[in-house]
């Protein structure tokens, strides 16, 4: 028998998997900026290394990223939604770490 998710779950999940997505993608983004805009290397090798990462160093789309995922609320608390997540116990990559460990054996 299958189960739906519950909507409110649903909006939960979403609203953190955006804000996971778009903290990494910005810190992603911003150190490769900071990175090129050194000159450090030749200018025909940054140059080089831009073009070549083009495709992840556009600006986002911000309205089509609103109409793929929504938008959050705007009243959204990000730190009481952190404090609402579970604690993993033991943690998750103390889990990980065990099993790869069990397997080895």
């Amino acid at each position: 028998m299958m189960h739906k998710m519950p909507r409110s779950l649903a909006r939960v999940l979403l609203a953190a998997a955006a804000i996971a997505v778009i903290a990494s993608t910005a810190s992603v983004l911003s150190n490769l900026r900071n990175a090129l805009g050194r000159r450090r290397e030749p200018p025909t090798e940054r140059e080089r290394v831009r073009e070549a990462l083009k495709p992840i160093l556009a600006d986002i789309d911000w309205d089509a990223w609103h109409d793929t995922f929504g938008r959050l609320p705007e009243n959204f608390d990000r730190e009481a939604f952190i404090r609402s997540l579970p604690v993993l116990d033991p943690p998750l990559s103390q889990t990980i770490i065990e099993e790869r460990d069990e397997e080895r054996l």
